[in-house]
């Protein structure tokens, strides 16, 4: 989490130094809002529509980022997990979902 907000803020007042040091929260998120939030971090190698929704739910709902909020799509992601036994649950409703999907005859 460190080592993003730094690559962001970094690039975002285009200061080098930056990626060398702690960067307080506030300093990154005070300068961002949610399109260049979803832009950079889909700027992040292998970041697609997919992840940044999920990465998005994590800084939203686990870290209190409140320009992330935006990005939070309405199904269950990885943000809501919050306990060992809520992932499972998470896991399950999931393969759930992508069966009735393909029984559907619908990608899943």
């Amino acid at each position: 989490m460190d080592a993003l907000g730094r690559l962001v803020v970094g690039e975002r007042l285009g200061r080098v130094d930056v990626a060398e040091r702690r960067v307080p929260r506030h300093e990154v998120l005070g300068r961002l809002d949610q399109d260049d939030l979803r832009n950079r971090i889909g700027a992040l190698p292998g970041y697609g529509p997919m992840k940044v929704m999920a990465l998005g739910s994590v800084l939203a709902k686990r870290f209190d980022v409140k320009v992330a909020k935006p990005l939070v799509p309405k199904h269950p992601t990885l943000g809501d997990v919050d306990s060992p036994q809520a992932l499972l649950d998470y896991q399950a409703k999931k393969r759930a979902h992508k069966a009735e999907m393909r029984a559907a005859g619908k990608s899943a």
